[in-house]
């Protein structure tokens, strides 16, 4: 949290190949804000950027007000399951040009897409999305995604996908409100 009540702080930056194999466990990140550094944009509160192989289990991340994303993970390989991601001002979670599984996580109010995938290889399994204010999930840019076991509630849109993507659909309930498109 920040160390300024109600003010935006940094952000948190796992980066290159030597932290191949970062586990990261059991963190709460909330109103963390962006950073640059060497020419490089870290648009989230928590950014996985260039690691071959990650971990990140049960972990909170909620009430990002500065940044397009919640988390961002590009040019990586990875694993995340059992977080929850809540109260995102944008979207909760962005991945560029990853292989990354997103299995038994939580996503609730979140002001644009929960998940938003571009030219991206990857599983979801098990997902819980109540409230996005665009996508629930948004497959762009030639990604290749497995979507199963999920339940996806109150989105402007369930799934998006675009732009010579495919999207591979099994087990989904859609629970959307009148007006709203599947």
């Amino acid at each position: 949290e920040a160390k300024n009540r109600g003010e935006p702080w940094g952000s948190v930056v796992i980066q290159g190949k030597a932290a191949s194999g970062s586990y990261i466990s059991h963190i709460d990140l909330s109103g963390v804000s962006i950073a640059q550094r060497n020419l490089i944009q870290y648009p989230g509160q928590l950014n996985i950027h260039d690691v071959d192989s990650f971990q990140l289990v049960h972990c909170t991340i909620s009430n990002n007000s500065v940044g397009d994303d919640a988390l961002h993970v590009a040019y990586s390989q990875g694993e995340i399951k059992n977080c929850e991601f809540k109260n995102t001002a944008f979207d909760a979670m962005d991945m560029d040009i990853v292989d990354v599984s997103v299995s038994d996580s939580m996503f609730l109010n979140i002001g644009n897409d929960a998940i938003d995938l571009m030219n991206s290889k990857t599983v979801i399994n098990n997902v819980n999305i109540v409230g996005s204010g665009d996508k629930c999930i948004s497959v762009g840019e030639a990604s290749q995604v497995i979507i199963q076991n999920s339940h996806l509630e109150n989105c402007q849109m369930g799934i998006a996908v675009k732009d010579q993507s495919i999207a591979q659909l099994d087990n989904i309930e859609f629970l959307i409100e009148p007006g709203n498109a599947i």
